[in-house]
């Protein structure tokens, strides 16, 4: 654990601890004319409690906040494998007016011919990845939802916008192009990989350091060390 003492402000296994890439912020270029105004989907007294819960865990976290914005998205409550309920934005309407990112998502084949063939690969994983990259102030208004409770906007990228997945996978790769010859990255994965040993723990603590400096959390419960 010597090793990564530097860098633990990065590598995180808590459910509440979560940075921000510093430099990168998700802006709207859209259409958007009639701003709707759209009335809460009707939940159980069960199900309130728990997105009660969610909500005032989100405002504790500082990803998303109370508004006062004239849009107002519908949440969902989608079921999970374990068998609790996440709560999701509808953003069908605000999405229709967004205009497309035409930025290339990077396929595993493209990421195994980079990196697939090094004898040494540590995989890291970005900690609930949307939720690092901040939204633009100016555009905050534009993510607002409504619950019962209330209504709230997003201070960070939610799930469910048009252009959010481009926008991550921009992120990752602006942060990775200074060490792109031994990384590479698909989706929220990111890879380094190395011929021999002592490279390897170069090349992480390079990997690292630059992780670091952006701001960006990696889910060390999911990372795989060579």
């Amino acid at each position: 654990m010597n090793f990564f003492a530097c860098w633990m402000s990065s590598l995180t296994a808590s459910q509440t601890s979560l940075d921000c890439v510093k430099w990168c912020r998700i802006k709207f270029e859209q259409r958007l004319t009639t701003p709707r105004q759209m009335r809460p989907y009707r939940v159980t007294e069960l199900l309130k409690k728990e997105v009660d819960w969610q909500i005032h865990e989100l405002l504790d976290m500082g990803l998303i906040q109370p508004s006062h914005s004239p849009m107002a998205s519908r949440i969902v409550c989608v079921a999970k494998k374990d068998g609790g309920v996440r709560i999701a934005c509808d953003y069908r309407y605000l999405n229709s007016f967004i205009v497309g990112d035409a930025f290339p998502m990077s396929t595993i084949n493209e990421t195994l011919v980079k990196i697939g063939s090094a004898k040494y690969i540590s995989i890291f994983d970005a900690k609930s990845r949307y939720w690092q990259i901040p939204v633009a102030e100016q555009d905050r208004w534009l993510t607002a939802f409504v619950t019962h409770e209330g209504l709230y906007e997003w201070v960070r990228m939610p799930f469910g916008l048009k252009n959010a997945g481009a926008t991550f996978v921009l992120a990752v790769r602006m942060i990775l192009r200074l060490i792109k010859e031994f990384s590479e990255s698909y989706v929220d994965d990111m890879g380094v990989g190395s011929g021999c040993w002592s490279e390897h723990l170069g090349n992480l603590r390079q990997f690292l350091c630059v992780i670091w400096r952006v701001g960006m959390t990696l889910n060390l419960a999911k990372c795989d060390f060579a």
